[in-house]
């Protein structure tokens, strides 16, 4: 499993308790500060983090319905296995990938 490091927006850690779920959003932090936004299928992402897309949908949805996160397109494919263009909608993530 991928570390959580302290990249993360701090009020992240109250919504998001589990440390697998910190991972999932590590990951896609990761992500987001090398490439702008974070663009793979939720399986890449399951094995990048080290979780099971299970997971990754979880923790998605959980960051979508709470406006940290929007998935901004999606390819054609299997629920697994397409590829999503996740965009960060938190306004302190936001600062923090920008410097």
């Amino acid at each position: 499993m991928a570390k959580v490091t302290a990249s993360l927006p701090t009020a992240w850690f109250g919504e998001f308790q589990k440390e697998d779920e910190l991972v999932v959003l590590q990951t896609i932090m990761d992500e987001v500060l090398a490439n702008g936004h974070c663009q793979m299928t939720r399986r890449e992402l399951a094995d990048r983090a080290g979780v099971s897309p299970h997971i990754v949908q979880r923790t998605v949805c959980t960051a979508i319905v709470g406006g940290l996160m929007r998935i901004a397109a999606w390819s054609n494919g299997g629920a697994v296995d397409r590829t999503s263009k996740i965009e960060i909608l938190d306004p302190g993530w936001l600062a923090r990938a920008k410097h």
